[in-house]
């Protein structure tokens, strides 16, 4: 009887999880097409500063790549696919913008991988909250996602013992109080100690 509760729940839910991967898979690739495009254009930049000539070959292919870029990116971050876009119209003739032009779409080539960065780092939300990645959770507590070492536990477990409040341990610990609450729950420290 478990193994067909079981069997049905794999059923249900491996199409789910393959659709997160999948999805996965399809940011990835869209990021790498957007690494394509800006390893390209400085590679073009690099060129014309050794060589002193444009290429309108391969401006053209730069605006191929630009736009090739922006259509996987749609699904993920609409803006940063405009962007794509305007740097694809941008190589069409660049001579068409000035300095405010391209400030103003944001397609400065710093700006751009800037974003495509920002799209590189793991997102971590929780069901109706904002978004943030682990750099800045890691801003207000230190350890905020790292993995808890066996001497972690042992001290946690002293301190739970000695009567520390969760908000000292988390101060200590350099971890927010969630993250406290579930380590005491995994180690069962209030059932240990009656607390």
């Amino acid at each position: 009887m478990i193994k067909t509760l079981l069997d049905g729940l794999s059923k249900i839910l491996g199409p789910i999880a393959t659709l997160s991967k999948d999805r996965r898979e399809l940011k990835d690739s869209a990021l790498r097409v957007i690494s394509n495009a800006l390893d390209e254009t400085f590679l073009y930049y690099r060129d014309i500063n050794n060589s002193g000539q444009r290429n309108l070959e391969r401006e053209a292919l730069l605006s191929k790549y630009w736009s090739a870029a922006a259509i996987p990116m749609r699904h993920f971050d609409e803006q940063l696919s405009n962007i794509c876009e305007h740097k694809s119209e941008y190589w069409v003739n660049p001579d068409n913008y000035d300095d405010n032009d391209i400030e103003q779409l944001g397609i400065r080539l710093d700006d751009v991988r800037q974003a495509y960065r920002k799209m590189l780092s793991p997102k971590f939300s929780i069901a109706g909250k904002d978004t943030y990645t682990k750099a800045e959770k890691q801003q207000a507590h230190k350890n905020a996602y790292e993995r808890w070492s066996t001497e972690d536990d042992e001290k946690l477990e002293l301190l739970f013992c000695e009567g520390k409040t969760v908000k000292e341990l988390s101060a200590i610990f350099a971890r927010n109080e969630g993250a406290i609450e579930s380590r005491i729950k995994k180690l069962e420290l209030r059932e240990k100690y009656d607390r």
